[in-house]
């Protein structure tokens, strides 16, 4: 595997080859031999995760190229927890695959689920700017604006002057076809889901989620 140091005095590697870069108090780095067998990795690895700074160490055999980092002393098994705790990264695994999954069912018409959503809001008439439409979408300006921006190329949505210098949106008539066409297939996307979550669940799921927002824009009002 390219990369990897030369082998050391007795087919090891010497400590110094087996850092990669310059090592410092805040991050070192371990780089291990070629390959190893499979019959090892089930003990080699979880024990990787439960070194520390301090630890040097060199491998001879049959080992493998990687290079893992802790920081100030972290042992790597309490950074491994930001996997499985961070609410951060469990909201965007989640909308990921609801995602895709609502995609998946709205693929025919060439249509994603954030741009039906789009549609159907302006459709309600109630965002009178594209701050609020974003708010109401649930998506960043910059995402409201690139599908918008297909929309209106799609001859879906059609732009028009607001109150100052607002923009405000309506569907065309092309755009209240594509409504009419997609609601059946997000009424199959929806039930699908729901189909493979524990009975009754669906209401629990989204207070759950309405909590976790309440959360997140209390982090967010001291600093706006």
């Amino acid at each position: 595997m390219s990369g990897c140091p030369p082998p050391g005095p007795g087919g090891g590697h010497s400590p110094k080859q087996n850092f990669v870069g310059k090592p410092t108090n805040r991050l070192l780095g371990f780089f291990f031999c070629r390959r190893f067998s499979p019959q090892n990795r089930g003990t080699l690895l979880p024990n990787l995760l439960r070194l520390q700074v301090s630890d040097i160490i060199s491998l001879s055999g049959e080992a493998f190229c990687c290079t893992y980092t802790v920081m100030d002393g972290t042992p790597l098994h309490e950074l491994t927890l930001i996997g499985a705790a961070c609410l951060g990264r469990a909201a965007r695994r989640t909308a990921n695959l609801v995602t895709r999954a609502y995609n998946q069912h709205l693929a025919s018409l060439g249509i994603e689920v954030t741009q039906f959503t789009i549609l159907c809001t302006i459709a309600l008439a109630k965002a009178k700017s594209a701050s609020e439409l974003a708010e109401m979408v649930g998506v960043e300006r910059s995402t409201l604006a690139r599908n918008l921006d297909r929309l209106v190329a799609a001859d879906l949505v059609a732009a028009e002057k607001g109150d100052g210098r607002r923009v405000t949106h309506r569907l065309t008539d092309k755009g209240l076809d594509m409504v009419a066409a997609a609601l059946p297939l997000w009424r199959d996307a929806q039930n699908d889901l729901l189909a493979r979550l524990p009975a009754d669940k669906d209401d629990d799921i989204r207070e759950d989620f309405k909590l976790l927002r309440r959360a997140a824009r209390g982090v967010l009002a001291p600093a706006s």
